[in-house]
C-alpha cells in the first residue's frame, strides 16, 4: 500500500521545527507467518520504503540550507528485532549514508515515554555517531543524546553548509545534546582541530523569527598557523 507523506507537516505537528519542507510516497510491506495467533504476532515484520525526493531546510533570512536529496530510504522492524532506519542521499554534492537503530516493535507497542536509539552518519571523510533517547510528550518532541564527529578536513565538512573553513588538519568534536521546545543545548563540548583545542557550551533557540545563539568557551591552545598562510605561533 502506498501513501503520500509530508515530512514538514510531521515536524511541525510535533513542534520539532517549521523550517523543513518536502514530501514523498511511502510503500508499506507487512508480513507474518505461523499457525497460531501467538505465532502470527511474533512473526510480524514490516518494511516501509520511500520514493526519491528532496528535503528543503530554510535558514535565517529565508535562504535555503541544503537541500538534502534522498535516493533511498527504508524503515524495517520485527516484534523481537530492533527497528532500523536507513537513508542514502546527498547534501549538495556530498554523498551521505545514515543508519539509525532503536528497540524491537514489542517495546514500541508498550508506548514508552521515550525510545533509545543509536545513529551513525557516514560520508567522504565524515564520521558522526550519536546515542541517546527521543521523548514523545503531548504536542512536543524531545531528545537527549551524546554525539561525536570526526574527520580529516574542515573544508570538506564546511562544504555541506556552503561555508569556507581553513585547513587545520584533522578534527574531533563531542558533546551532550538536549532538545526541547525548539531549544537545543550542546553541553560538555570538547573540540579539537589540528593543534587547537576548545571546550564549552552552546544554546540555540528558535522561538523568535531568527535563531538566538549563546555560548561560553575556553581554550588551552589555539593554533594560528593556517596552511597556505605565513607561519605564526600557537597561543596557549
Amino acid at each position: 500500500r502506498s501513501r503520500h507523506f509530508d515530512y514538514g507537516a510531521l515536524l511541525r505537528e510535533t513542534r520539532m521545527t517549521d523550517r523543513v519542507t518536502g514530501t514523498t510516497d511511502l510503500a508499506l510491506d507487512l508480513t507474518s507467518e505461523g499457525n497460531r495467533v501467538e505465532e502470527l504476532v511474533d512473526g510480524v515484520a514490516f518494511n516501509v520504503t520511500a520514493t526519491p525526493g528532496a528535503l528543503h531546510i530554510a535558514g535565517t533570512g529565508g535562504h535555503e540550507v541544503g537541500p538534502f536529496t534522498l535516493s533511498t530510504a527504508s524503515l524495517s522492524g520485527r516484534i523481537h528485532v530492533p527497528l532500523m532506519l536507513s537513508l542514502q542521499g546527498k547534501v549538495r554534492d556530498v554523498p551521505l549514508t545514515l543508519t539509525a537503530t532503536s528497540v524491537p516493535l514489542k517495546q514500541v507497542f508498550d508506548l514508552p515515554n521515550s525510545l533509545p536509539w543509536t545513529l551513525v552518519l557516514r560520508g567522504p571523510d565524515i564520521a558522526l555517531e550519536s546515542q541517546g533517547q527521543a521523548g514523545f510528550q503531548i504536542g512536543a518532541g524531545t531528545a537527549d543524546f551524546h554525539v561525536s564527529l570526526k574527520g580529516a578536513s574542515l573544508p570538506r565538512l564546511a562544504a555541506l553548509f556552503e561555508h569556507d573553513l581553513p585547513e587545520l588538519g584533522s578534527y574531533e568534536l563531542s558533546g551532550d545534546v538536549a532538545y526541547a521546545d525548539q531549544r537545543l543545548t550542546l553541553s560538555d563540548l570538547q573540540a579539537r582541530a589540528g593543534r587547537s583545542y576548545a571546550a564549552g557550551r552552546i544554546e540555540i533557540a528558535w522561538r523568535e523569527s531568527r535563531p538566538r545563539v549563546t555560548g561560553t568557551f575556553w581554550s588551552k591552545s589555539v593554533d594560528l598557523e593556517f596552511q597556505g598562510r605565513p607561519a605564526s605561533k600557537a597561543v596557549t
